[in-house]
This record gives structure tokens, C-alpha cells and sequence, in this order.
């Protein structure tokens, strides 16, 4: 059987819930929960990363569909 996307696509797909979406990494090897805080590091929750990605790309979407109008777009992510 073919597969279903162009040769040579990069990430790997990965599903979350009924959620099919193309990562960069495999999230099975990041981790789950907080990282640890370091000096001088940026904190970031590593399981949430793919939740961020979907974020992004979906008011990057919005904004390019001019579904928010034409002024200025202030966006409060709770991530």
C-alpha cells in the first residue's frame, strides 16, 4: 500500500487522543510532566509542547484567514 503523504515529509505523525498531527520529534522520548527548573534555562513543560504547536498554528490561521479582523491581535495563551 502507498503511503498516504509525499515522499521525504519531515517530523513523524503522531496521534493524541483522535488527534492526528505531524511532529518534529517523537513525543514518546521527551518525557512527561514539568522538566526541572535549571540556572539560567528556559522552563517549559515538554508534554505540553505538541498542545503549543496546535496554539500557534491554529491563531496563525485565524489570522491569516482574517477571521479576527484587520487591527491589532493580542493573544493570552494559558499554556
Amino acid at each position: 500500500m502507498e503511503s498516504p503523504e509525499p515522499e521525504g515529509w519531515p517530523g513523524v505523525l503522531h496521534r493524541e487522543g483522535r488527534t492526528l498531527c505531524r511532529l518534529a520529534v517523537d513525543p514518546a522520548g521527551a518525557g512527561s510532566g514539568p522538566a526541572a527548573k535549571g540556572e539560567g534555562a528556559i522552563f517549559h513543560n515538554p508534554a505540553m509542547a505538541g498542545s503549543r504547536t496546535r496554539s500557534v498554528l491554529l491563531m496563525q490561521h485565524a489570522i491569516e484567514a482574517g477571521l479576527l479582523g484587520d487591527s491589532t491581535v493580542y493573544a493570552l495563551d494559558g499554556l
